[in-house]
């Protein structure tokens, strides 16, 4: 009857009452609940870091089934408890190869596989982390009460530490240090052929890897076992058989694709998997539309074309000659056999004029605002404040520093109006084909959003500058706080069409970054 309350003291994170209830029965932390499992297990799923500490003390890992072990094991991997899952993986090394039959009959190395955010190898590490570093794969057995006690101490040290972004950085590095261990023992224990199986089975490892964009993890396995790209996948017209080459360009993946180009193995993949489901060519797979979530990833419709557009002509550099122009194969003779540029075509149709759509509606409106502050700024200048000399005809405050400020800023206000102008009528005159998504239609947009940005300031500044001519002597606080009230519309307009400008910058000028392997940048 005390098992039920056990697991939610084990859920409560109530260390005290846990130890109350322990005390009086030795046999709890031991005694199975109908579907949670163990409390360990339990404490673990809910992220109870103190009350897993004290378990642990009273909880004997030994008199655990082979089967609680590893859902135990990938608990704590999904818990981000990477620590302990070192340390329950030096008890039991043999975990690292062993499937959890009650869920999908996963690994460890399969979880982690799906987790890009856990790892992170660019780190430093201080003194107690180099703890996990000094670890050697030849020492697999060590006493296990040795290793309780330091679990204990182990997890003291994480559990007082202060810094939150420290611990992240831990977790990060744990991670990085379990994956290392997992893979070497795979690659130890088990001959080549039975290691390539594991890595396909239930899912393929590389692949679930290449979709999450976890490109640390890609790193670990290929750095131990570079042939592993080639042995993952070897019937390329079999349904299951995407290389990660498949993955990364099917997914956009830009980090998946600059890996196999830093191994320099590009040109042969395009080669070997010249197919897919003898189908479709690797060029093929990158005409196609991407997911929403790939696509979401940049903001409008135009720069999501930008950036479908931009992956096609990548990929089109690494395909043999004979593949631009080879047409799809597909079986169904309802369905159309295209070459790569036309089923481009044929998938971003609606797309690309909802991109139009988007560029010509932001057009539209961005040129009226321009053609009121032309209208404004050129009016202005005809009109000289204080008037004129009755004598001479020239402006009364033409000497004056203000006066100079007034005409010069409304000078600035005016020709940047026009430009902006000129660059949002050529957006709308424009015919909008593929290409010009790439390069011409975002820069119109990106100069044309920064002239009228100038064109707003300089008429602030010649809107103030008349106040400081006409009062700086009389009451200088009336024109000060105009120039205060001034900064409203020009922060309005950054804070509303900032990140859309540094959006269209990043795609349309650093997109030569997303595809260098060598340059540390991301740009999306």
């Amino acid at each position: 009857m005390e098992t039920l309350p056990f697991a939610f003291a084990a859920t409560s994170r109530i260390v005290k009452i846990a130890k109350l209830m322990v005390e009086k029965n030795h046999e709890l932390p031991l005694i199975r609940t109908f579907r949670e499992g163990t409390p360990l297990l339990i404490a673990v799923s809910y992220k109870g870091r103190d009350t897993i500490s004290y378990l642990l003390s009273v909880t004997d890992l030994s008199q655990l089934t082979a089967q609680e072990r590893i859902e135990l094991l990938i608990a704590t991997i999904y818990s981000d408890f990477h620590d302990l899952s070192l340390w329950i993986l030096k008890l039991y090394p043999e975990l690292a190869i062993m499937k959890d039959t009650k869920n999908n009959n996963e690994t460890a190395l399969h979880v982690l596989a799906r987790k890009p955010s856990a790892m992170d190898s660019t780190k430093q590490l201080n003194n107690w982390k180099m703890r996990i570093n000094s670890w050697s794969f030849s020492k697999l057995f060590i006493s296990p009460t040795k290793l309780i006690n330091e679990i204990l101490i182990f997890l003291i040290l994480n559990s007082v530490s202060k810094q939150p972004s420290n611990n992240k950085d831990v977790t990060k590095t744990l991670a990085h240090q379990l994956v290392e261990f997992l893979w070497k023992y795979v690659l130890y224990e088990l001959p080549q052929k039975e290691m390539l199986e594991f890595i396909k089975y239930p899912t393929s490892l590389l692949n679930d890897a290449a979709r999450a964009g976890n490109v640390e993890f890609l790193i670990v396995l290929i750095r131990e076992f570079p042939d592993i790209v080639w042995g993952d996948n070897d019937d390329d017209d079999n349904d299951d058989s995407k290389s990660i080459f498949h993955v990364a360009v099917e997914n956009q993946l830009e980090n998946a694709f600059n890996l196999i180009k830093e191994i320099g193995k590009l040109n042969e993949f395009s080669t070997k998997y010249r197919t897919f489901q003898g189908k479709y060519s690797i060029l093929h797979l990158a005409g196609k539309l991407a997911a929403p979530n790939h696509l979401n990833r940049v903001s409008g419709a135009a720069l999501q074309m930008q950036r479908e557009m931009l992956w096609f002509k990548e990929v089109e550099k690494i395909v043999l000659p004979s593949q631009l122009e080879v047409k799809s194969n597909d079986p169904d003779p309802s369905v159309p056999k295209l070459t790569p540029r036309q089923l481009f075509t044929e998938k971003q149709k609606h797309l690309r004029k909802a991109g139009e759509e988007w560029m010509k509606n932001t057009a539209n409106s961005c040129m009226l605002v321009a053609t009121l502050i032309s209208t404004v700024v050129f009016a202005a200048a005809f009109t000289v404040p204080s008037g004129n000399n009755e004598n001479t005809g020239t402006p009364i405050f033409q000497n004056k520093f203000w006066f100079a400020m007034f005409v010069v800023s409304d000078a600035i206000a005016l020709f940047s109006s026009s430009t902006s102008i000129l660059m949002f009528l050529s957006i709308l005159t424009s015919r909008y084909a593929e290409e010009d998504f790439l390069h011409s239609l975002p820069s119109k947009l990106l100069f044309g959003l920064a002239s009228l940005f100038i064109s707003i300031v300089f008429m602030a500044i010649a809107f103030s500058s008349t106040f400081f001519m006409i009062y700086h002597s009389a009451n200088i606080s009336i024109p000060t706080m105009v120039t205060a009230m001034a900064i409203i519309p020009i922060t309005c307009f950054c804070l509303l069409q900032f990140k859309l400008w540094i959006d269209i910058f990043h795609n349309t000028y650093s997109s030569r970054f997303l595809f260098n392997p060598n340059n540390p940048r991301k740009l999306f």
